[in-house]
C-alpha cells in the first residue's frame, strides 16, 4: 500500500506544484494593467461617461499595480509619464517604493 501511496504523489505533485505558478501566469498575462490602460487611454472619449469611468479604473489599476520585474516597472513609469502624465504626491510615493525595491 506505500507504494501505491508513494506513486501517486510522485505522479500528482509535479501537477500541484505547478498549478499556482501556472494560474498566476495565465492571471497576470490577461490583466496586464499598462496594456489595459493603453486600451482605455486610446480608447477615452470625453462625451462618454463609460469610457471615462474606463480610463479612470485603468488609471488606478496601473498606478497600483506592483510590477515584478524592473522592465514592467519601465512600462509603468512610461505609460504613467507619457503625454504629459503627472500623477498625484501619493501615487509618486509608490512608484518611489517600487523602485526601490526593484534597485
Amino acid at each position: 500500500m506505500e507504494r501505491r501511496a508513494f506513486l501517486a504523489a510522485a505522479l500528482v505533485a509535479p501537477v500541484a506544484i505547478a498549478t499556482p505558478a501556472m494560474a498566476q501566469a495565465l492571471i497576470c498575462h490577461a490583466a496586464d494593467p499598462v496594456d489595459e490602460f493603453w486600451s482605455a487611454f486610446h480608447a477615452y472619449d470625453e462625451d462618454d461617461p463609460a469610457s471615462e469611468e474606463r480610463l479612470s479604473q485603468a488609471t488606478d489599476a496601473l498606478d497600483y499595480w506592483q510590477p515584478p520585474t524592473a522592465r514592467d516597472f519601465v512600462r509603468k513609469f512610461l505609460a504613467m509619464f507619457d503625454e504629459h502624465g503627472s500623477p498625484s504626491a501619493e501615487r509618486m510615493k509608490v512608484i518611489i517604493e517600487q523602485a526601490q525595491r526593484l534597485v
